[in-house]
């Protein structure tokens, strides 16, 4: 049988790829074949650009997704004494190829209006549409109503409507020189951006839907007992679960959309430097997002907050801070309410969801100073202060990040809401590149050795990335949440991590179990923000004419620095940020830093012979 995993990673544990077909036996073959044209023609004021293009897409893959089975269990003692808790596997014969296709088309005019020698307006539209993709052999299946009712799920095309047949999209922009020196310059523009639902990004919708596609998931314990690792084919027929697994779609999307702006002012200060200051966004609306769809609700409390039921509960415990919290058993939980309390009780299995409710929300101020190549020298820096908002920033999956987190609820989006998984709030980059020059008084072997070197740098300096503090296991039971604590206010916590620390880089202090621990707790999405950058890259490079074997031959020298200053640069505790138990209580390495975001100093040298 195949993997398995003691979910305990605070602990060091981590997943066992044992068996022999256990990796996941990934195929894709993409085929892209794309003609376009385009025509330019001037007359007059007016340069006007036109053109066209069509793309034939054919994606054939195939994409099971646990061949070999998964075990579970809850801690190594459960895997010494075989208790899992969980098993999953894909049916034999249900996971086939696909042959998905789809065809794009679209056509564009611009025309840039030199209205006068100082000023160009710049006017276009561009439409274009995407076929809905389908599957050769018709193996589509989606649902498109979660209700209490037996599912019934659509087969075949059209897989949901075509969002794309009004993709009208306008662009305008000018560029003024506002004292017709040809010093300064003021450019601004704006654009409209379709997002076409692609094969790509539409994942496991193409090839996870059952009847073409059936899991076997078993979550009950007592049935489990004493399976690891064969006994599991001597489950009786009639204790195993409905494991169809199911995709629900927004049928009737809106049209996913981006729009992007800019205003950029830039003046030449000398006859080499120039100054540039600028604003730029965007805003993505009615974007895909994905979610684990059947999931028991929560009911909504006086207060706001959102709280699970608790058919069980356990003793009150005490928390390391001295707080009393009533806990709810979670494996009882699970069990009871998993048949009972979700949205279609008929579906044991998973439920996984997309729409297009999903946005996000950039602004920048950009600041940029260069000085050209003048006596061998040019220098530039950038700066960059920005905020990025979504509500999820992975759109194939929801984790598609290092710091992003899974089991998102998708009917609060006010508890999805935080900064994106990108957001890099300050951002410095500085340039150099220096020409050293050769004096014309040495000689031809002393310019041949000491002559013609040229250095260059880059030095990055940049906030962290944000991430959020969860807590560990799974504390609501099943129910594909991750369940997250409470805020602490007080003295010290208006920062909530220790800058430095590694060791203990989120103050734990200022986080408390929710009370009871069926609440939802309050620390939201990627409120805290992880260690910054600074990273300083230089080079070092020679080259040696070699006119004797031919005009153009040469031979260089390259010798390259990365981390030069050896800084230690700490990733986000991603690996830790699971800060208690379901009993409140801190586990094993809470909040500490375990990896770096770059390598330490890095030294090559190489020689390159062109010819």
């Amino acid at each position: 049988m195949g993997a398995i995993q003691i979910d305990s990673s605070p602990s060091g544990y981590t997943p066992f790829s044992g068996g022999v077909i256990v990796a996941t036996p990934f195929a894709f073959r993409w085929n892209s074949f794309q003609i376009y044209d385009n025509v330019y023609y001037t007359k007059g004021i007016h340069s006007i650009k036109f053109g066209a293009n069509a793309e034939r897409i054919q994606d054939n893959f195939e994409g099971p997704d646990t061949p070999g089975g998964f075990f579970t269990f809850n801690d190594l003692a459960g895997f010494l004494q075989n208790q899992p808790t969980s098993f999953s596997t894909d049916l034999p014969g249900t996971e086939t190829p696909r042959y998905v296709r789809m065809s794009i088309a679209g056509g564009y005019i611009q025309d840039d209006i030199h209205f006068r020698p100082n000023l160009t307006f710049n006017l276009g539209l561009r439409y274009e549409f995407g076929e809905v993709p389908y599957e050769v052999d018709g193996k589509l299946a989606n649902l498109r109503v979660l209700s209490n009712a037996v599912p019934d799920p659509h087969y075949g095309s059209p897989y949901f409507r075509n969002p794309t047949k009004n993709d009208w999209e306008p662009r305008v922009g000018f560029a003024w020189d506002p004292f017709n020196d040809g010093k300064s310059s003021i450019r601004a523009g704006f654009g409209t951006f379709d997002v076409l639902p692609m094969p790509g990004q539409l994942g496991g919708g193409l090839d996870s839907s059952s009847p073409f596609a059936a899991k076997l998931n078993i979550g009950d314990p007592t049935i489990l007992a004493g399976t690891f690792p064969y006994g599991i084919f001597n489950i009786p027929a009639n204790k195993l679960p409905n494991t169809n697994a199911y995709y629900l779609m927004d049928f009737n999307p809106k049209r996913p959309l981006v729009l992007q702006w800019n205003l950029m002012i830039e003046r030449q200060l000398t006859a080499s430097t120039t100054l540039g200051i600028g604003y730029v966004g965007s805003r993505g609306v009615h974007l895909w997002i994905q979610s684990d769809a059947n999931t028991i609700q929560p009911m909504q409390t006086a207060g706001g907050n959102l709280q699970w039921p608790c058919p069980v509960a356990l003793a009150p415990a005490t928390t390391a801070q001295g707080a009393t919290i009533n806990v709810c058993d979670p494996v009882q939980q699970g069990l009871k309410l998993n048949d009972t309390f979700r949205p279609d009780p008929n579906i044991s299995g998973t439920v996984s969801m997309a729409n297009w409710s999903g946005w996000y929300s950039y602004h920048a101020l950009q600041v940029q100073l260069k000085k050209s190549m003048s006596h061998g020298f040019q220098i530039g820096g950038n700066y960059t202060w920005s905020k990025n908002m979504d509500i999820g920033s992975g759109a194939v999956a929801a984790d598609q990040y290092t710091n992003s987190t899974t089991g998102l609820l998708w009917y609060c989006e006010s508890c999805r809401r935080g900064l994106s998984d990108t957001d890099v709030r300050n951002n410095i980059t500085m340039d150099f590149l220096w020409d050293i020059p050769t004096p014309a008084t040495w000689s031809a072997p002393l310019k041949a050795i000491l002559g013609n070197w040229q250095p260059g740098g880059i030095l990055t300096i940049e906030n962290g990335r944000p991430f959020s503090v969860l807590m560990d296991g799974d504390p609501l039971g099943g129910l594909a949440v991750q369940q997250r604590p409470n805020r602490v206010y007080g003295p010290g916590c208006d920062t909530r991590v220790n800058p430095g620390n590694a060791q203990n880089y989120i103050k734990l202090e200022c986080f408390t179990p929710p009370n009871p621990s069926t609440q939802y707790g309050n620390a939201g999405r990627n409120t805290l923000i992880g260690p910054g950058l600074v990273a300083l890259d230089f080079s070092l490079f020679k080259t040696f004419p070699l006119k004797k074997i031919s005009e153009a031959s040469d031979l260089q020298f390259r010798m390259e620095c990365f981390n030069c200053t050896n800084r230690v640069n700490l990733s986000p505790p991603v690996q830790n940020n699971d800060i208690f138990d379901y009993l409140g209580n801190p586990i094993p390495n809470a909040g500490q830093i375990t990896s770096t975001t770059t390598t330490s100093r890095q030294i090559q040298v190489a020689l390159k012979l062109s010819w």
